[in-house]
């Protein structure tokens, strides 16, 4: 895992912080590892999808991602 570089306050609805909490307690994880792990697959997804709509290279969605292309 990465070193924890900065602190960010947001703001969330009621419902994604309910379903934070349920998956948190499920995976017996804490909620800022719960949100670490939706952030790096939205990066996933965003990566992916900008590469599906040839908006960026494969290179570049895989910087994005952090994912290997090999």
């Amino acid at each position: 895992m990465r070193r924890m570089q900065q602190a960010m306050s947001i703001r969330l609805p009621i419902e994604d912080l309910k379903v934070i909490d349920e998956i948190s307690k499920k995976q017996k994880e804490d909620k800022s590892t719960v949100l670490r792990n939706f952030v790096e697959l939205g990066k996933t997804y965003f990566a992916i999808t900008q590469y599906k709509e040839n908006k960026i290279s494969i290179g570049k969605a895989a910087e994005i991602s952090g994912l290997n292309i090999s």
